[in-house]
């Protein structure tokens, strides 16, 4: 579906209106309450968020593990799973579900490790702000809708650079996600739930924790820290290894690291992390798959 075709199919259909409503005027609201709220950080001296105090050489030892676990899980899976299957059949949705959970679950337990082995005494604790669940998820909230609009200006103007690549001779491939993709061909209600629970509850607690309470804490230790958001974020795009989403997922990388440098508690990124996937789900359930 054309752009226009998209706007109008939402005009005709009132749930999607209601709630495309409800971001537009959520996400302006939210943007002057961060305004005021940045103001008053601004006005009083506060104490930065603490960076991951490894040496170099250990934080490229801990990339490389992550990098080997993301090689090696899903072959290593793939291998159980024809040793222990008589058929030949190509693995279904829940084989896939499962290796994503092996796969978040296996980043998270390298990082952990690492800080563990390498935790200094001096280190401070990942929630150096106290915030209740609440409070967390009132804030995740106001910072989500707050950098929508920029995650969706820049998806519209990457998408736009790579129609005119595609319209130059250039032959890219632009598949969706693979969760996208997952979401579009569940049959039963077990299989979505599984895939909810991966989608809004694992991946953004163990991605928080790979990449903010790890990469990002290690960068801004070296570098300035907008530099730090910068180069955290393009990883954390790189990682989901999908051309068409990339510049809308370094947005949102970006957007995760100033969050936790603002609030000081890892529950915040995480929860925003977590309504946008939910987000994400929502409107793949809500738009014809030929708007996706």
């Amino acid at each position: 579906m054309e752009t226009a075709e998209i706007q109008n199919w939402v005009l005709e259909n009132l749930l999607v209106s209601v709630y495309g409503a409800f971001l537009i005027l959520g996400g302006l609201f939210s943007l002057y309450w961060i305004y005021k709220r940045e103001l008053l950080r601004s006005r009083l001296e506060t104490i930065p968020l603490s960076h991951w105090a490894i040496r170099p050489t250990d934080f490229i030892l801990y990339i490389c593990f992550l990098l080997v676990w993301f090689s090696i899980s899903s072959p290593l899976l793939f291998s159980l799973w024809q040793l222990f299957q008589s058929d030949q059949d190509s693995p279904g949705i829940i084989y896939q579900v499962f290796a994503g959970f092996v796969l978040q679950l296996g980043m998270l337990i390298v990082f952990l490790s690492f800080r563990s082995h390498f935790r200094t005494l001096e280190e401070k604790s990942l929630n150096q702000s106290l915030l209740s669940m609440g409070q967390s998820c009132k804030l995740g909230m106001a910072y989500l809708l707050g950098a929508l609009p920029l995650i969706l200006i820049a998806g519209l103007l990457w998408g736009a650079t790579l129609h005119l690549v595609q319209q130059l001779g250039i032959d890219i491939e632009l598949p969706l996600q693979q969760p996208i993709l997952l979401f579009q061909s569940i049959d039963s209600p077990v299989e979505f739930g599984l895939l909810f629970v991966l989608a809004v509850i694992v991946a953004p607690v163990a991605e928080e924790f790979v990449f903010r309470a790890g990469v990002y804490r290690f960068l801004k230790g070296k570098m300035r820290v907008p530099l730090a958001m910068l180069i955290s974020g393009l990883l954390f795009g790189l990682i989901h290894f999908n051309i068409q989403s990339f510049a809308g997922l370094v947005v949102v990388g970006i957007a995760l690291s100033y969050v936790y440098e603002s609030t000081k508690n890892i529950k915040v990124p995480i929860i925003f992390h977590a309504l946008f996937n939910l987000n994400s789900i929502i409107w793949i359930l809500l738009l014809p798959d030929s708007a996706l």
